[in-house]
């Protein structure tokens, strides 16, 4: 990802954060992990494919990606995962004062959960954080799940 797209996405990150202080946004977080990322990466912490979908794994998935953005201070309002166009979708709405670093966190799990982007939104401005986010073009929300 070159400087200009994160500078880009910080700003709209940024502007999705409320003047008071209070970050409230929904998250899509896919559940299958990306074909960019090797199979490894993909296999230690996703379902490895559409194909091989395994309805047992997904609570577990689930748990960790909620541990994870707690451990970066999210709290978590309420989650469910749904099927989107392409893949089961984590759809959970956080919230969190603002404080640190929140794109970079954002954008290091989607590298953990072997994903080209998150989509982040509030109400139905939005973006796509993480290094493969340009591939999917600018933040639609026709495609984003509340």
């Amino acid at each position: 990802m070159n400087t200009k797209n994160i500078i880009q996405n910080r700003a709209i990150y940024n502007s999705l954060c409320t003047k008071n202080g209070v970050t409230n946004l929904t998250l899509n977080i896919g559940l299958i992990g990306s074909e960019r990322f090797d199979m490894e990466s993909r296999n230690r912490v996703l379902l490895p494919s559409i194909n091989t979908v395994d309805i047992l794994k997904i609570p577990a998935i689930v748990s960790s990606i909620i541990t994870d953005l707690k451990d970066i201070g999210f709290i978590i309002d309420s989650y469910r995962v749904t099927q989107s166009q392409s893949e089961p979708t984590l759809v959970i709405k956080v919230n969190r004062l603002f404080a640190g670093d929140i794109y970079h966190n954002l954008n290091m799990l989607s590298d953990k959960y072997a994903q080209d982007c998150i989509a982040v939104a509030s109400n139905i401005n939005g973006v796509l954080i993480g290094k493969y986010n340009k591939l999917w073009g600018d933040f639609n929300p026709e495609f984003f799940i509340q």
